[in-house]
């Protein structure tokens, strides 16, 4: 906003406020020097008459000017701008009195005028100095007293080597003090000018200030509405996904004609899709928001490594049954036993949106390897895609930004992963750097880890291992979804498993092997506090796994501490068969 330049108007208001603030002072001094000249005239060149008239009229004229100054400000402004001509009008009689009695002077003692000519250079020199801003008073000053004295010195001497010198040099004096009047007035307008402006200025970005701030507010109120919509909603909606899954299937173990399989094959990709779309929108959002705070701890990299790698087994899966996609890629963990301080939930989402990009994108292997580097170890993802050219290397990394080609038109995405993976590894204190061979492949870097010694594992019961694998096992499936229950329960018993499929923890031991909870129980607690309780019942540490569509990093801390897994809804077949299959089935 640009400011306006002051009004004639306003220009007056404060030129005239200006010389009314320094008159009071300047006009006292004045009463001072006429009153000591009209002394010296008295003694220098007694002539009674004239001296106390020319100081009468003075000191008239003087104090008026003084209550003009006094009175300055009472009234509407209408009377100020008559107050100011009125000063202009006192200033010419003033300076007319002051040349008149350099003329009456100059006809007896020269010395007499002398002293007067310096009183009188001296008070033009003050007018200027207290009346440059309002530029009709101090040219008024100027003129009507100067050339008067001028001509009372070539009155004095008529001869031009003498009187007419005098008389050149206190013009040449009057057109000097004119020059520095103008300077001063233009100098102090220019001040005022660009003080109106700078005001203006800042009064605009005062209010520009504001509405910004008003404005984020607002989006910071709006993004924590979202936020909690999105947290309240999402156990809601990932219930009929994941039941959907579940369902779909129990429906691929039965016998099916190919157009049957085909259409739940169909189903089946589609639900991993809108699974993944809907966890990249949870995950920005509460990352907008600012809820996610890192709990580092040390952690087995190694065994990081392979639990990430694990839950992308459904991509995988997912990938394999398209075959226009061509052939799928295959994960290999390169060996790493070493430990790092760190957050085993946000560094493993790291390398699962790393995996599940390279899946996307990729052929051929995925390589996850640990590597040394200035800055600490360094976690690495290289796939065999595509590639990415050099100058979209920096635009993955922004939210909904996908590079447009031919593998990109193959995948669904909304394009979040990467930028998720960057700003948890700012949490982190991460960094995260990329290298593409167009053709040939990507490789994505996660540097900074710092290294920590090797903790104490929990040991887990031996395993005895039954002659089929799944068949005769006892579970206990602890889920208030009716829904949820029953197509868990449908699936799990085609298995060949024994479920106990229940609301809440049940108050008798069930002599299961394993258990699986959803978090959120409603009235009933939570499957953290269920799970505990059973495995009191049971006397050993069951192997267990959480089910939820979301839990806190508060609540990820307390499940690594108890040996507890936890997989987000919606959760494929094969990942919970899978799991089934890794765990130990009852204690020795």
């Amino acid at each position: 906003m640009n400011a306006q330049a002051p009004t004639d108007q306003n220009t007056e208001d404060w030129r005239l406020d200006y010389l009314f603030s320094l008159a009071r002072h300047s006009w006292l001094i004045h009463i001072g020097v006429v009153m000591l000249l009209g002394m010296a005239w008295r003694h220098g060149a007694p002539d009674p008459r004239a001296s106390a008239a020319w100081l009468a009229t003075m000191l008239a004229l003087s104090i008026g000017m003084l209550a003009l100054a006094w009175t300055h400000g009472a009234g509407p402004a209408s009377q100020a701008r008559r107050r100011g001509y009125l000063h202009t009008l006192l200033t010419g009689l003033i300076g007319t009195a002051w040349g008149l009695g350099a003329l009456i002077i100059s006809e007896r003692d020269f010395g007499m005028l002398l002293v007067y000519s310096l009183a009188l250079g001296g008070t033009a020199l003050g007018a200027v100095s207290s009346q440059h801003v309002l530029q009709r008073s101090c040219l008024t000053s100027i003129w009507t007293s100067l050339p008067l004295l001028a001509l009372a010195h070539w009155n004095h001497d008529p001869a031009w080597w003498y009187g007419g010198i005098n008389a050149a040099m206190v013009l040449l004096y009057a057109i000097v003090l004119t020059t520095q009047s103008r300077r001063m007035s233009q100098f102090v307008t220019r001040k005022v000018e660009l003080s109106t402006s700078l005001d203006a200025k800042v009064d605009a970005l005062t209010l520009a200030m504001d509405e910004l701030n008003k404005a984020r507010r607002e989006a910071i109120a709006a993004n924590q509405a979202k936020s909690r919509f999105l947290a309240q909603a999402s156990h809601d909606l990932r219930q009929p996904i994941h039941a959907i899954g579940l369902l779909t299937s129990a429906l691929q173990d039965t016998p099916l004609n190919r157009e049957q399989r085909e259409l739940t094959e169909t189903i089946e990709g589609s639900i991993t899709s809108v699974s993944s779309l809907f966890q990249s929108l949870l995950d920005i959002s509460r990352l907008d928001v600012g809820c996610v705070q890192p709990r580092p701890q040390a952690i087995d990299l190694q065994a990081l490594l392979r639990a990430a790698g694990r839950q992308a087994e459904s991509h995988l899966h997912h990938r394999a049954a398209q075959p226009r996609h061509g052939p799928p890629a295959r994960i290999r963990i390169a060996r790493c036993p070493v430990w790092v301080f760190s957050d085993p939930g946000l560094l493993t989402a790291i390398v699962h949106n790393l995996l599940t990009n390279s899946i996307k994108y990729g052929h051929g292997h995925i390589l996850v390897g640990v590597r040394r580097c200035r800055d600490g170890l360094a976690i690495q993802v290289s796939d065999q895609g595509p590639g990415i050219e050099a100058q979209h290397l920096e635009m993955i990394f922004d939210e909904f930004v996908r590079i447009e080609n031919e593998a990109a038109r193959r995948v669904e995405g909304l394009g979040l992963g990467l930028s998720i993976v960057r700003r948890l590894a700012n949490l982190l204190d991460l960094r995260v750097h990329v290298r593409s061979d167009p053709g040939r492949g990507t490789s994505f870097l996660v540097s900074g880890l710092r290294c920590c010694p090797p903790q104490p594992t929990r040991l887990r019961p031996a395993i005895a291992h039954q002659a089929h694998p799944l068949n005769g096992l006892p579970i206990a499936l602890i889920e208030d979804d009716p829904t949820v229950r029953a197509a868990t329960a449908s699936l799990m018993k085609r298995w060949g498993c024994e479920v106990h499929a229940l609301s809440a923890a049940p108050n008798r031991r069930l002599g299961v092997r394993f258990i699986i909870s959803d978090y959120h129980l409603g009235a009933a607690g939570n499957g953290l506090d269920a799970i505990t309780h059973i495995r009191t019942l049971e006397g050993w540490d069951v192997p267990a796994l959480i089910i939820a569509g979301r839990i806190d990093p508060d609540q990820q801390t307390r499940l690594a501490s108890t040996a507890i897994e936890y997989l987000p809804k919606p959760v494929a077949a094969a990942a919970l068969r899978a799991w089934l299959m890794r765990q130990p089935r009852q204690p020795t």
